[in-house]
């Protein structure tokens, strides 16, 4: 029989029909008294009266006849208390604390602390050298830092009565105050006429001193009579589970005790612990308990809850969910949120203008409800989705706020959302609400019924913010954000579902005095159930000691009683925990200790436990998945074909082919390349491109190509070293900023290189000309039956001492083996090779160049010899002192070996019977590969 209905037949029986109306029954919430009515109901054929049936909370603040004050206000009231003590406490620094000081004054209430006062000077300096036993002529005293910690918590004591008597005053309360207030009065309200024949408390556990106490003279009075969920598994023993029951039971003042059950020794139970390798996973593995019946799923918070209904499927339609949804959860507060961001940290101001970093305004732009927004008013254009590209094509990483409401024109939203409000407040308010009106005009009609009501809660919190603002205007944005998230963590939009269905969704607090024939509990981790959290006290662990106060500790007895409470009456069991890394704040890769106390205690005890360990593990994808692999079918020659005739090859292909070809696929048949992201630091590629196109714009603009190098002319590149970096800079690189943080040093870094460079390479030693900066050349040659067309760039085409040669530019290291063959391999075997890309890469800049001075004897309108011998190397800019060339090669055997190469290249990649699939040679890189991530 379940407990409440077992509770309803005894009230039932002690109270004719007539009287039970008078009859006042107190549960532990809410929802314990909407089952409990529901028993009742069921008992009698004959309609009659209700008695009155409340929750703990609701009736001890009706006794109270105060009214409770929200959060908001509360903390308002304690700052501008707090800060007549202390006049420099802002009010973004007192919200962070000063919730955590209101819970302690619920506390100390609750608990009727008798010395209040006494409590605070405990934390005194006087009680502190006192507790040290300091002698009285010792030589102490206290840092700065103690002293400011012992004036805390005077000044806290003395807001404490300052509140309660503004409070009283003003017929207002917390929670703690109307709980100690009827506890403190509640002789004078039975020396009364009590307004009910005979109060009921029913399930309760962990009473605070002044439940206690208000209880305890019903019951003393005969006007009381308390039932409890029990059972003598943990009622006749030690467990923690009944330790606050027990010294209940044993003190006698609560009156005559029910005797407790015997289910958890003695009922079958089905048990199964399910090992969840996956955090995420957890949903699923409890969806797939449910078989229909009296089931509840135990949640231990709201994010759960969305992952679980997906879980479930259309097929389950009849549920129940008691804890609502979070305003955080809500697309439009984190829409408002970014917004918020946006306008504070996202942005700086620069000459007046206002610049908007790239991630926040990102943020904004992908966010589901403007992405709405933009379909139903631009279903072609998308100018909202086209910025957010533009901003990672161009690599914005600042954009001012002039270029960016340029970009969108003529659209309200957009001009809302990115203009500045110049840090003030209440416009920021205001602008909020006016994206709100404008969200709502426009797709209200597409939102679910759970995001309509979440657009009607922000609206009361922007009214609320706007009313505060008003009277505190003195608040700034940190203030406003802090108070904002206040509001939004209060703020709560319940499930609709039947009240009565199979399948109830709750937290564990919530199921008290509730029973279920199947319980399904997630994230049953340790450090999860019970938590491993500390309490959010102000109060140091041995004041709570002293004066009653409880701490953390007692928690994992309230815990354990409602998680056997829970297993007494329940038939199927599955519990679930994650081993994949913490669950939670403080959560664990075991499973709780409740668990192992099932099968360590219970299960000697109860023979009739079937308990079951699943150890669920899934085969690793990226470790057994099949090999990607593209068979060329005659259609995907066709393409190959096709971009090697109007595309051409280069050395970069050829490398990256080698590489891996299924990388080249993707890459240059497909055309599908990593998703772009703004880079904030400069990567290595970008660096090398600066300094690459500067040595390129001095090369033409000042050394001058086709003129020897004098000597005369080092002064004047050195000293334009600098304007160039930034003029290159702005016209290829002007997304990035390069005048702070770690750009701003690669700036330096690339000063640095450059003269390097210039005063190791260019002005020493023999004499030189640069006849061609960055010079493009190709071939087109016919191999298996196409005119395929070989492309090279090379950086710098110089003359030493009359010889021809050609420079790479290189910001990474070059080795002198990497320019040659390997071992005994021929020109054509190493041209093969995966790791010789800069081997290959000389040859193909020699190969051109000799095939260019045999068609026309020149290098950029530069008359050269056509038999000129051709010299090629590398320049490292981690070792600018050092040129490395590639060994000489007559120009037939480079010819030969290039061509013949070339054409075994055309061959392979032409292969239908060679598919394109990842490089053996390189397996190690090819974990790691973004084309299979």
């Amino acid at each position: 029989m379940r407990f409440l209905q077992k509770s309803a037949i005894e009230i039932f029986k002690n109270h004719s029909l007539q009287d039970l109306r008078d009859v006042c029954v107190i549960l532990p919430s809410r929802r314990s008294t909407f089952f409990f009515k529901k028993e009742l109901s069921e008992l009698s054929e004959k309609p009659f009266v209700s008695p009155h049936v409340f929750a703990i909370d609701d009736f001890v603040t009706e006794l109270s006849e105060l009214q409770i004050s929200d959060q908001v206000s509360l903390i308002f009231d304690l700052f501008h208390l707090y800060k007549k003590h202390d006049p420099e406490v802002s009010f973004e620094e007192f919200i962070t604390w000063g919730s955590t000081i209101l819970k302690d004054f619920d506390l100390i209430d609750q608990y009727l602390v008798p010395d209040v006062k006494g409590l605070y000077s405990y934390m005194s300096e006087a009680e502190a050298l006192s507790r040290w036993d300091v002698s009285a002529d010792a030589e102490f005293s206290f840092s700065s830092g103690s002293k400011a910690y012992f004036s805390f918590f005077e000044t806290i004591g003395k807001v404490y009565f300052e509140l309660k008597q503004q409070l009283q005053s003003s017929g207002k309360s917390y929670k703690g105050m109307a709980y100690r207030n009827v506890a403190e009065g509640f002789d004078q309200v039975l020396s009364e006429d009590l307004p009910y024949l005979h109060y009921y408390f029913v399930g309760l556990n962990a009473l605070s001193l002044s439940e206690e106490k208000i209880i305890t003279k019903l019951v003393k009075s005969q006007k009381g009579t308390c039932f409890w969920d029990t059972d003598a598994w943990f009622m006749d023993s030690k467990h923690q589970a009944g330790d606050v029951l027990r010294r209940y039971r044993n003190s006698g003042i609560f009156g005559s005790w029910n005797k407790p059950e015997n289910l958890l020794a003695t009922d079958d139970k089905v048990i199964n612990v399910y090992n969840s390798p996956f955090e995420t996973l957890q949903s699923k593995i409890g969806a797939d308990q449910f078989e229909g019946g009296s089931t509840v799923f135990v949640v231990p918070d709201e994010n759960l809850i969305q992952p679980l209904l997906f879980s479930l499927g259309s097929d389950v339609e009849d549920y129940n969910i008691t804890m609502g949804l979070g305003m955080g959860q809500s697309k439009i507060a984190v829409l408002m949120n970014n917004h918020f961001a946006l306008q504070t940290e996202g942005n700086f101001t620069d000459q007046s203008s206002a610049k908007y970093n790239h991630r926040y305004l990102l943020r904004i732009l992908n966010n589901p409800l403007i992405q709405l927004y933009e379909l139903y008013k631009y279903p072609i254009e998308k100018p909202y989705q086209t910025l957010a590209q533009t901003i990672k094509t161009k690599n914005l990483v600042y954009i001012s706020q002039e270029e960016l409401l340029s970009k969108v024109n003529n659209d309200e939203l957009f001009q809302l959302l990115f203009t500045h409000t110049d840090g003030k407040p209440l416009e920021l308010v205001q602008n909020q609400r006016a994206i709100l009106e404008l969200l709502q005009s426009t797709i209200a009609p597409e939102l679910d019924g759970m995001e309509k009501e979440f657009f009607v809660l922000y609206f009361s919190i922007l009214n609320r913010l706007s009313d505060e603002l008003k009277e505190h205007s003195d608040l700034t944005l940190d203030g406003l954000m802090a108070l904002m998230k206040e509001l939004i963590k209060q703020q709560r939009v319940p499930f609709t579902g039947e009240p009565v269905a199979n399948l109830q969704i709750m937290s564990l607090l919530e199921t008290r005095c509730l029973d279920f024939e199947h319980v399904v509990l997630y994230s049953f981790n340790e450090g999860v159930v019970p938590s491993s959290q500390k309490n959010n006290s102000m109060i140091p662990f041995e004041a709570c000691l002293e004066y009653g106060i409880p701490v953390f500790s007692d928690q994992d007895s309230i815990m354990a009683y409602h998680f056997f409470r829970l297993m007494m009456r329940a038939k199927k069991v599955d519990i679930i925990y994650a081993s994949s890394g913490t669950t939670g704040v403080g959560g664990a890769k075991e499973k709780s200790r409740f668990v192992l106390q099932l099968l360590n205690n219970l299960a000697p005890v109860n023979k009739g436990l079937k308990i079951t360990e699943h150890d669920l593990d899934f085969v690793n994808s990226s470790d057994n998945q099949d090999e990607i692999v593209v068979e060329k079918t005659p259609e995907l020659i066709e393409k190959i074909k096709k971009y090697l005739e109007t595309k051409g090859i280069s050395a970069s292909a050829l490398n990256q082919y080698y590489n891996c070809p299924l990388d080249f696929y993707f890459s240059k048949i497909l055309r599908v390349g990593e998703q772009e992201e703004v880079e904030e630091v400069f990567g290595s590629n970008v660096f090398g491109n600066w300094i690459h196109y500067s040595i390129e714009k001095i090369a033409k603009e000042i050394i001058l190509e086709k003129n020897l190098i004098d000597e005369q002319l080092k002064p004047r590149v050195l000293s334009a070293i600098p304007k160039v970096l930034d003029e290159v800079f702005k016209k290829n690189f002007s997304g990035y900023q390069a005048d702070r943080g770690v750009n701003y040093i690669y700036r330096e870094m690339a000063k640095k290189l450059l003269h390097q460079y210039y005063e190791h390479q260019v002005f020493k030693g023999q004499d030189k000309m640069i006849i061609a900066s960055e010079l493009g050349l190709f071939h087109v040659f016919e191999l298996q039956g196409l005119k395929v067309k070989l492309n090279g760039n090379i950086d710098s085409v110089e003359m030493h001492d009359g010889q021809l040669h050609l420079i790479d530019f290189k910001t990474g290291k070059v080795e002198p083996a990497q320019l040659k063959t390997k071992g005994q391999q021929s020109i054509e075997e190493s041209f093969r090779e995966a790791d010789k890309d800069k081997f290959r890469q000389l040859l193909i800049y020699k190969y051109l160049t000799l095939k260019e001075l045999q068609k026309s004897g020149k290098l950029n309108k530069y008359t050269l010899n056509k038999s000129q011998q051709v010299y090629a190397g590398m320049i490292s800019f981690r070792d600018l002192k050092t040129y490395r060339h590639q060994e000489d090669y007559s120009a037939l055997e480079l010819e030969s070996g290039v061509e013949n190469a070339l054409d075994h290249f055309i061959s392979e990649i032409l292969n239908p019977n060679i598919p394109f699939e990842h490089s053996t040679k390189t397996k190690y890189d090819c974990k790691f590969c973004s084309m299979i991530l």
